[in-house]
């Protein structure tokens, strides 16, 4: 198998861009439906639901990248693919940030991190200094399922926080590969397009 699968190419100069793991289209299915029993008919409303085909668990998050800087971001992705496939338990559904109460998210148990920081760290340390600088902000795996509409009030976040954090009865999620993704911002959304996909090793 090639150790370096290329999608597509930027739709624009400069792109968007950043480095994920992909949540397969089976379990965001899974995720959305957990979503959904949390967000209360009254509550739902008031959410813009972030459309399951847009899940990712963001390992480094780029910026605006010129598309001359692939080929430094592909020799950064491959050094991963030492890594074995492992698998993450989603522990619970809350805020990421319960005083802001805008995005609502999977998180991980702590206790089983370990191996995505890991993997997290060589990408890092291995990406070119002029394609990615470190902005010392701590690293919190999470997956964005919902962003309070700008329309909806404070108070909105507060009442869900009397729901929150939901407990997760899923099945593991599967980490196989890391993938370089460009971001469009669009009225409606952003928009997310694979353009290299790295495999881990398989178990």
């Amino acid at each position: 198998m090639d150790p370096l699968e290329k999608i597509s190419t930027p739709s624009s100069d400069p792109f968007r861009g950043f480095i994920a793991v992909e949540v397969e289209a089976e379990y965001g299915l899974l995720l959305e439906s957990a979503l959904r029993s949390t967000l209360s008919d009254c509550l739902r409303p008031q959410w813009r639901e972030i459309p399951r085909h847009n899940y990712h668990l963001t390992l480094v998050f780029l910026g605006n990248l010129p598309p001359g800087l692939l080929h430094n971001l592909a020799t950064a992705m491959l050094s991963c693919r030492d890594h074995h496939e492992f698998s993450l338990q989603p522990q619970r559904i809350d805020f990421l940030n319960r005083r802001r109460g805008d995005l609502i998210v999977a998180l991980f148990g702590r206790e089983q991190l370990n191996r995505l920081e890991d993997l997290q760290r060589q990408l890092v340390a291995s990406l070119d200094p002029a394609t990615y600088q470190p902005t010392g902000k701590p690293f919190r795996p999470h997956i964005t399922l919902a962003r309070r509409k700008r329309s909806a009030r404070q108070k909105i976040a507060d009442e869900l926080s009397r729901q929150l954090p939901a407990g997760l009865r899923l099945p593991p999620l599967p980490v196989r590969s890391v993938a370089l993704f460009e971001s469009q911002l669009t009225p409606d959304g952003s928009i997310y397009h694979p353009l290299l996909r790295v495999p881990l090793t398989h178990a």
